[in-house]
């Protein structure tokens, strides 16, 4: 998976960042385009330094693989090989070319008699959001509406009769920005979008030989993609933590070594071992206009980072800090920046205004994967609004439960509740206590069921080590009872994994695991959820695991883990989620709360893992708590996270696959406008959809609303229909 990232990542970098665009005019028509071309357009390219190449139709053959960009200028309508201009145009534009057409298409009729049929110019037409159909004809303009933004005048005088043809504009993100009416019906005259359009000639100028339209915005939003800002642009070397917090929370990305030329289509920039002060005047002037910049670098003076204080970027118990622990460098605050992210009253992360945009920086030695939610927010502090996905969900897994039990006293029992065995501390302790818990903050469980602990890895597969004592039984029925989810962690705790298995003994294994279950449970039993041994299992673990047990949809293991061994990302493998562990034990609160943010800062989900030997446990009870301490601590963890994240949705594992997998499937298209954001979600997308939306201004929102609002600006939005628009009102 990490070597298929690191080739996308290469592919990426070396695609050719050369622009150049192509000018088409007809000699035979006397320097008619020739001429407009030299007058209006090849100033703008030139200001733009847009390459450009003015090319006679008539005398070449065409070859469009070195262009990214075509203006067609044409008078006359006629060509010769006019349908195979059009195949040419059409293919251009499907290999993500852009066409500007002005007056005409100059290829409705064909020098040779076979003209082109509707069909034929509509394969170019429709790829630019317009439709075509025959009826030229003159009109008295009576009426005319029209866009400011790509006018020099805002009052064109249109007296005298002009030409309009049949067009209509259905592209989303197509603009028609001049139309005019005869009183009977409107007809555009000109129209733009993201891969070009159609400017009639006849409109060029009004009856007082005023010039109607800017080219410079016409050409430069054709180019930048008509300012309809959906991606964040990252400059630099590959970061495989970077890239991963963006694709979990949904942020479309385009990675890049060198800059490009236009960077107004970027929702924001993450410049990647950048400098400070900024000296690239692209960027900077990319910032003064409003944009988004996030600096990840190391600087040269040394701080210890011993805990960061979240508040202000993101909601927080105000008397804890966020736990991360590092020596970095980093650059100074400059004048009038703010501190985002203190540690120990040093500042570890500033945000500096700068026009109507802002920079943050943020010392890339300090990202990883237990920092990834972190950047996700700092990007999205980056913006005066922002928007990204978030799954809205977590899962309680209660891991080796029911487990075998031996009748014997532990010391660690005894010295709190006196002859108690291990048995009755898990079922009549244990088990009640998490019940309650249960009841009293309406949380609920998925049960991961354990046969054994011997350690064998070929036949025999026996159960009586489950069956040794009354309460693994007493406890799977009481599960049932109390309709919480009952999962699978193993016939017993060695790790599915090549290295500890041979294939044919491990199917065995589970074979014999899948009957004891159905003669326990029944026949109807399938389990969903399933925890790896040690948080740890392979391709060849899961591939078995599945081939036994195909009910399986949910596999958890360990997300914070160096192993190589293990799979430990949030992942889909078809229909089965693949959900590390994120949080775990009962205290300490701080440490709890750190690792379930780490992760909700991200996507908005955490995945909890608890155990019912946790209390003599050395490392998973390192300060020797009684069982009274411990489940006080989880209870003031539990309800101090209800507290904070009220919205924040609990399920069982088998729910949690389910979403999920229509998380990672059914991925949303959000567009940025200047004070709104547009939501899509694919047809026969499940709802709803939860976003974390970033805003200092008050919101209007159709197509869903808002659940909860913290007073940092930061909104949970709930979006119901296929499309949400989120409208941003400036006071």
């Amino acid at each position: 998976m990490r070597r298929m990232i690191l080739i996308a990542i290469t592919m990426i970098f070396l695609t050719s960042s050369f622009s150049m665009t192509l000018l088409l005019y007809k000699g035979s028509e006397g320097g008619y385009g020739e001429s407009f071309f030299k007058r209006y357009i090849v100033p703008v390219l030139e200001e733009l330094d847009e390459k450009y190449k003015m090319m006679d139709v008539e005398k070449v053959k065409l070859k469009l693989d070195d262009f990214d960009f075509i203006v067609t200028w044409y008078y006359s309508p006629k060509m010769e090989n006019a349908k195979n201009y059009l195949r040419e145009l059409s293919s251009f534009l499907m290999k993500g070319g852009k066409i500007l057409i002005i007056n005409n298409i100059g290829a409705i009729q064909d020098e040779g008699g076979d003209n082109p049929t509707l069909l034929d110019l509509n394969s170019v037409f429709n790829l630019l959001g317009i439709t075509y159909r025959y009826g030229w004809k003159r009109i008295k303009i009576l009426d005319l509406d029209l866009n400011e933004r790509y006018l020099e005048v805002n009052d064109p005088n249109f007296t005298r009769d002009r030409d309009v043809e049949d067009y209509h504009v259905f592209g989303e993100y197509t603009e028609t920005i001049l139309k005019v009416s005869d009183g009977e019906r409107w007809y555009p005259v000109a129209m733009i979008g993201p891969r070009g359009g159609i400017i009639l000639f006849d409109y060029f100028t009004d009856d007082e030989n005023r010039m109607v339209f800017n080219f410079h915005r016409v050409i430069f939003d054709i180019l930048s993609g008509m300012g309809k800002k959906s991606k964040v642009l990252v400059l630099g070397n590959e970061n495989e933590d970077v890239e991963r917090a963006l694709e979990l929370a949904q942020i479309p990305f385009e990675w890049k070594r060198k800059l490009p030329k236009f960077l107004s289509g970027y929702i924001a920039i993450v410049q990647i071992e950048g400098r400070f002060p900024i000296d690239d005047p692209k960027i900077l002037d990319y910032v003064e206009n409003g944009g988004g910049l996030v600096l990840l670098s190391d600087g040269v003076k040394r701080i210890l980072v011993d805990g960061l204080k979240l508040d202000e970027l993101f909601p927080f118990p105000k008397d804890y800090k966020f736990l991360i622990k590092a020596e970095v460098g980093v650059i100074p605050p400059p004048l009038n920046s703010k501190p985002l992210l203190t540690s120990n009253g040093e500042t570890v992360s500033w945000i500096l205004k700068y026009g109507k945009g802002r920079m943050i920086y943020f010392p890339l030695k300090l990202i990883n994967k237990y920092t990834r939610g972190l950047f996700v927010q700092i990007l999205s502090e980056s913006r005066e609004f922002f928007i990204h996905s978030i799954l809205n969900s977590y899962t309680i897994f209660l891991d080796d439960f029911p487990l075998p039990s031996y009748g014997i006293m532990r010391k660690k029992i005894t010295e709190e509740f006196g002859d108690v065995t291990d048995g009755e501390f898990y079922y009549n302790i244990w088990w009640k206590d998490m019940v309650n818990l249960s009841r009293k903050l309406n949380i609920k469980y998925t049960t991961l069921l354990i046969t054994s602990y011997n350690g064998r890895n070929r036949w025999p597969f026996d159960f009586s080590e489950f069956l040794q004592t009354p309460y693994p039984m007493r406890e799977l029925k009481n599960v049932e009872e109390m309709k919480f989810e009952l999962g699978l962690h193993g016939y017993n705790h060695k790790s599915l994994t090549k290295e500890n298995w041979e294939k044919e003994n491990l199917l065995e294994s589970l074979k014999y695991l899948k009957a004891f279950l159905r003669t326990i449970m029944g026949e109807e039993y399938d389990p969903v959820s399933y925890v790896a041994p040690n948080n740890v299992i392979d391709e060849f673990g899961v591939e078995m695991l599945k081939r036994i047990f195909p009910s399986i949809r949910v596999i958890g293991t360990y997300y914070f883990t160096d192993k190589e061994k293990t799979l430990d990302e949030f992942e889909l493998r078809g229909d089965t989620i693949l959900l590390p562990r994120t949080t775990a034990g009962y205290y300490p609160i701080d440490k709890l709360m750190s690792d379930s943010v780490s992760v909700i800062m991200n996507f908005g989900t955490f995945q909890y893992f608890l155990h019912p030997d946790d209390l003599f446990s050395t490392d998973r009870n390192p300060k020797n708590k009684s069982w009274e301490g411990m489940v006080e601590s989880l209870e003031e963890f539990l309800t101090k996270l209800k507290s904070l994240y009220p919205w924040l949705r609990n399920h069982f594992g088998y729910e949690s696959a389910d979403l999920f997998i229509h998380y990672f499937k059914e991925i949303p298209r959000i567009t940025f406008g200047k004070d709104e954001i547009i939501v899509k979600l694919p047809e026969g997308s499940h709802f709803p959809r939860y976003f974390f939306l970033r805003s200092k201004y008050p919101l209007s929102i159709e197509g869903g609303r808002i659940i909860y609002k913290y007073k940092i600006g930061l909104y949970v939005l709930k979006m119901e229909k296929k499309k949400m628009a989120v409208k941003i009102h400036r006071r």
